[in-house]
């Protein structure tokens, strides 16, 4: 698993967390699968209590780890769907 690194910190101590609060539709470019792509992610997947729907695109081949560990980390909507799509 990826622990929470510095660049979702800066994230943390921003006033402006009205953005991701009340996110709720999201499309994320997952190219190089690295680690601030899937910090992100999981980032807005904890912290969006709105998000209805994020959409992943991915350049191929996506590994099942990345893909049981972004659906299965902690949402703070409990609505929210994550959709994977190949570019």
């Amino acid at each position: 698993m990826l622990q929470d690194h510095e660049s979702t910190k800066y994230c943390d101590g921003q006033n402006g967390s009205t953005f991701t609060h009340n996110l709720k539709f999201v499309t994320i470019e997952l190219i190089s699968q690295g680690k601030n792509e899937l910090e992100m992610i999981k980032y807005l997947l904890k912290n969006a209590e709105y998000l209805q729907r994020m959409t992943i695109l991915y350049a191929p081949p996506l590994g099942a780890d990345v893909v049981k560990e972004i659906r299965g980390h902690e949402k703070a909507s409990k609505a929210a769907v994550v959709k994977f799509h190949p570019v």
